[in-house]
């Protein structure tokens, strides 16, 4: 370039453009709404109509947590279900067989 701005500079520049400038809009024409304004805008706009779960669960009550779905508390061991199919599956074609 010149002696002013270097190649890792213009790098730079370019890395950490808005995503309202031409060249961002170029590379990803919908990187407009995923700006932290815009994301803040469209979480309160459903949070006022009640309709987000994501604007629920961080801004309603941000100390709750979303429950998970319980276990069975069933271990299977892989190994010895696998062997077991294997067999099955060896016995059902040998009766195909015969």
């Amino acid at each position: 370039m010149g002696d002013t701005l270097s190649w890792w500079d213009l790098a730079c520049i370019i890395e950490n453009l808005p995503a309202s400038s031409a060249y961002s809009r170029y590379l990803d024409p919908d990187a407009i709404y995923r700006t932290p304004e815009n994301m803040i805008a469209i979480l309160a706009a459903d949070g006022a109509r009640g309709t987000n779960a994501l604007f629920k669960l961080l801004v309603s009550d941000p100390a709750s947590k979303p429950e998970l779905p319980k276990k069975s508390g069933v271990v299977i061991d892989a190994r010895a279900e696998i062997k077991k199919r294997q067999a099955q599956f060896a016995a059902q074609k040998a009766a195909e067989a015969v």
